[in-house]
């Protein structure tokens, strides 16, 4: 998988949807908190017994993939290679995931002490934490994170709306 290849195609779509793609353009406590919404809904999945179909494990393990590259890029994360070969996952999927938020959160803590390299460490390992799981569960990760950024490209945002719908509810 050409993680690097891959963010830079999400950047894309993400500035023609009108998606921040700077630091200066989005809300870093915000994308944290989207990928572990990602990870909490993977894992729904997970126990519902639904993998392939839509909001499914696959998916959502997808989405959180994209919500850090997303993330990686405005910050100018650039993935060479991956390690995630090293990571040593625990064995059942409730520890998996529970390891993957508390990078996620690591991530997020080193932001908010403004150690942008060690969050940078942070965001190139829950890459890496994703890709072990999704090999793990021998899920092609690849091909899920591809199409949901085809179904996001041709999904009709309306953030002003959205952020709108979503203050009323609030």
């Amino acid at each position: 998988m050409d993680i690097e290849s891959i963010k830079q195609q999400n950047l894309k779509i993400a500035e023609e949807k009108g998606f921040g793609v700077t630091l200066e353009t989005i809300s870093v406590p915000e994308k944290f908190a989207l990928i572990h919404s990602e990870i909490s809904e993977a894992y729904e999945g997970f126990v519902k017994g639904n993998f392939k179909e839509r909001h499914g494990f696959e998916e959502e393990l997808a989405d959180a993939m994209l919500r850090t590259l997303h993330l990686a890029g405005a910050m100018g994360v650039t993935f060479t290679k991956t390690t995630e070969k090293n990571v040593i996952l625990p064995g059942d999927m409730a520890s998996k995931l529970i390891l993957l938020h508390q990078v996620v959160s690591e991530a997020y803590e080193a932001y908010r002490k403004k150690d942008l390299d060690l969050c940078k460490e942070k965001i190139f390992k829950i890459v890496d934490v994703v890709l072990a799981v999704a090999g793990k569960e021998n899920i092609d990760l690849e091909k899920a994170v591809l199409a949901k950024m085809e179904l996001n490209k041709n999904r009709v945002w309306d953030k002003a709306l959205f952020n709108e719908e979503l203050n009323k509810n609030i």
